[in-house]
């Protein structure tokens, strides 16, 4: 599950990459 949203995580895109 990668949650790459830079509209909603503008500090930290790809950080949540399980």
């Amino acid at each position: 599950m990668y949650y790459t949203d830079e509209s909603k995580w503008p500090l930290m895109p790809t950080v949540f990459s399980q």
